[in-house]
Order: C-alpha cells, then structure tokens, then sequence
C-alpha cells in the first residue's frame, strides 16, 4: 500500500487539498476509522451508492462507513456493504487509505478494499439515496465523492480521461454545476 492521500473538505462543498492539522481552536482534531467496498462485478462493472446523508450528500460513491468499536475494517466494509446495498460481499485487498478532513475538527481515515459480490439482492438501504452498477467507462461522467474517481484510476479501476489528465476538483464542479448538487439556496 503507497502512502495516504490527505484532502479536506469545508462545508458547503469547497475541495482543497493539504495536510490535516490542529483545529482553530488548538485541539487535535478526532480521527474516526472508516471502511469502504469497492465492489465490483465480473465486466467490471463497479456498484456506486448515492450518498442520502451528508458528508457530500448528492455525490456518488462506493458503499462505506465508520467501523464499530473492536471492528475489523474488512467486517466493516463488508456491513456497510450489506446495509447499503442489500448484498453480502467478500473483501479482498486493501486498495488504499486516505484521510478526509471535515471542519478541521473530525479526520475520516477512508480504508477502501476490492470486493466481489456473494449474495443478496441488490436494493438501497441504510443511508443510501440510490444504488446501481456503473460501468468503469461511465465512471467520470458521475458526481463523485471527492478524490474517489482519481483513487479509481490509480487502482486501474476506471479508465483516465480521453482528453488527458485534468484536474479531479475541476471535474467534479462542472459535474455539481450541470447537476445543481451544491448550489445555495
């Protein structure tokens, strides 16, 4: 496993990239453990579960949560997996580790592991919006959590864009702006 990717996320949806750090008011900000599955299907197809509840509500993702207290961050995926989904999966290898920092005050270190589907039957649950496979090809053209769809690349699990390398957070915002995720009211 390479190094772990730090990005903060501020309120009202601003990207910006950096390192974690105190928060303004001199405490260390809490670190929660989270665990996500990236699953995916025989053609390669990858199961996208769009986010009810906020961090990033709106925005697409992999299935994925906190680990309960003396919870492996493999069992971990694999319940959240099933509580979002409806299906039982089998995690395999870590795929890699990043931290989300949220209001300088709470860091999410993200453990992102490969899956494959066991059983179950696929419906939305727990906090998930929506479910649905997504061809790797069609990866880019969603609203995705921030920095999921260049971890997907990285792991060869989406392809790079045709027209070159661009700037993941320039993406995202042409995709939130024609989808009117983020907009104030």
């Amino acid at each position: 496993m390479a190094g772990v990717a730090t990005w903060s996320l501020r309120q009202g949806g601003r990207l910006r990239l950096g390192e974690a750090r105190a928060s303004t008011e001199g405490s260390v900000p809490r670190t929660i453990q989270a665990a996500c599955a990236v699953i995916q299907r025989e053609d390669g197809a990858i199961l996208m579960v769009k986010r009810l509840n906020p961090p990033e509500a709106g925005l697409w993702s992999v299935p994925g949560g906190k680990a309960e207290p003396g919870e492996s961050l493999r069992a971990a995926a694999a319940r959240e997996a099933f509580e979002e989904t409806g299906l039982q999966v089998e995690v395999g290898q870590r795929l890699w580790t990043a931290q989300l920092v949220f209001d300088d005050d709470i860091i999410y270190e993200l453990h992102d592991f490969a899956a494959t589907p066991i059983g179950g039957a696929l419906q939305a649950g727990d906090d998930a919006a929506e479910v649905r496979w997504v061809p790797a090809s069609e990866l880019g053209s969603l609203p995705l959590v921030a920095k999921l769809f260049d971890h997907l690349c990285a792991a060869g699990l989406a392809p790079p864009p045709i027209d070159g390398p661009r700037c993941y957070a320039e993406i995202t915002e042409q995709l939130r702006c024609k989808s009117g995720i983020g907009r104030q009211q």
